[in-house]
């Protein structure tokens, strides 16, 4: 073996060893997992590369939280057959016929919104904007009777043949949906109540004044004939003003204390002998709207009057026979029969005495002569004129002896005074 080939079998030998420990290194190294590289986003600035890590992925926003409704004051109006438009209050009584057109509209005092922007409490990377719409509806229901059109903000109702109480809800329902502008686009609605409100229709007795006098077996009694040869005035020039009642209203301990008027429930015009009971009244909304006008016309007066309390309201000629028979001095074709006449006391203190109205110590002509200014000028102006009258006694039970009002709105002027 020459030189040249002793030399390449030194080197040869020598790498052995390098290149078993080559070996055993990669092998170690293999037991090892690699590491992930970091994902990065490479921006250039100032021409010098910059590593930034990239965001963590969106979150989703939070649930939308939609406002709550609050509640929407509501008026309401009823228009009767015949034209008349009388505006009330939730929960009021109205008396109609049977079969009776009526419109039944309600006013929302707030108009909902179209769209609104919104803000909300998202996450820190979502979208803190979202666009809200709103819109309202009614609901009507019923529980007589048939709603034959639907108006904005109303009904066309027609009254049931059969008399009774119906009650017709309103309920006033808000969808509200919102939807986040960026990134998700997630929608959400909530249907919510925003107010109620409630129309009675009491739809009243027809009255036949040639039967027995009876309705629903409650006893009425019968009515004096105006059209007697031997009547005296005021009847005699008036016969048409003392007809019998053509309705009767059927008053329940259930309907009693249902509002009338601003300051009248339907029981405040019951005989005192029926509270309580089921029973049967006539009565003219014309009658209402006076007690109703006097009161206005007093406060604006400055004489301190929250209601007026009624100690006599419609008497059946039944109840007003009874009363004669326990001495009672009635005339036979008294105001009280017809439906159209109040006895009444102002009485603030709720003694059960008319209250002293000029501040002179005693209730006497004077004071009526307050509420006869008054009469006058509500007569004059409405053109619907009637009775008023003053009396220093009022006998009837239950009720204490007390100077007191009469009013009625039989169609003509006249003024009595009993001392």
């Amino acid at each position: 073996m020459n030189g040249k080939c002793r030399f390449r079998m030194i080197i040869f030998l020598m790498t052995i060893p390098l290149f078993i420990y080559v070996a055993a290194l990669s092998q170690e190294e293999s037991k090892t997992p690699a590491p992930t590289p970091t994902k990065k986003v490479v921006t250039i600035s100032n021409e010098k590369e910059e590593v930034k890590p990239s965001p963590p992925p969106p979150s989703a926003p939070g649930a939308l939280q939609t406002p709550a409704s609050k509640t929407i004051p509501l008026s309401g109006s009823v228009e009767m057959s015949g034209g008349k438009i009388l505006k009330c209050e939730s929960g009021w009584a109205f008396f109609v016929k049977p079969g009776d057109i009526v419109k039944l509209l309600v006013e929302q005092s707030e108009k909902p919104s179209g769209e609104t922007e919104i803000e909300v409490s998202p996450l820190p990377d979502a979208s803190g904007i979202y666009l809200m719409k709103q819109g309202r509806a009614l609901r009507w229901e019923v529980s007589g009777g048939a709603i034959q059109k639907f108006l904005p903000g109303g009904v066309i109702w027609k009254a049931p043949n059969a008399p009774g109480s119906q009650k017709i809800s309103v309920y006033v329902t808000e969808e509200t949906s919102c939807s986040s502008i960026a990134p998700e686009q997630k929608t959400m609605r909530d249907l919510n109540l925003a107010g109620t409100f409630v129309f009675h229709l009491l739809v009243i007795y027809p009255f036949d004044r040639e039967g027995s006098g009876v309705i629903e077996g409650y006893p009425i009694g019968l009515y004096p004939n105006e059209k007697a040869e031997n009547v005296r005035e005021p009847v005699l020039s008036h016969r048409d003003a003392y007809s019998p009642p053509q309705y009767f209203i059927k008053v329940t301990p259930e309907n009693a204390s249902a509002p009338i008027s601003k300051h009248f429930t339907l029981g405040n015009f019951s005989p005192a002998s029926e509270k309580g009971k089921v029973h049967f009244i006539a009565l003219n909304p014309s009658l209402v709207q006076r007690l109703e006008d006097l009161i206005s016309a007093l406060q604006e007066k400055g004489v301190k009057v929250t209601t007026l309390t009624i100690l006599r309201g419609f008497m059946t000629p039944n109840q007003v026979e009874l009363l004669r028979r326990k001495g009672l001095d009635i005339a036979q074709f008294t105001r009280t029969i017809y439906g159209d006449s109040a006895i009444f006391i102002i009485d603030e203190n709720n003694d059960g005495i008319m209250d002293d109205l000029t501040g002179d110590g005693k209730v006497d002509q004077e004071d009526f002569e307050v509420i006869a200014g008054i009469m006058t000028r509500l007569e004059d102006g409405t053109k619907l004129f009637g009775g008023l009258g003053f009396s220093k006694n009022f006998k009837d039970p239950g009720y204490m002896d007390t100077p007191n009002i009469q009013i009625d709105t039989r169609g003509w002027r006249t003024r009595w005074t009993e001392e």
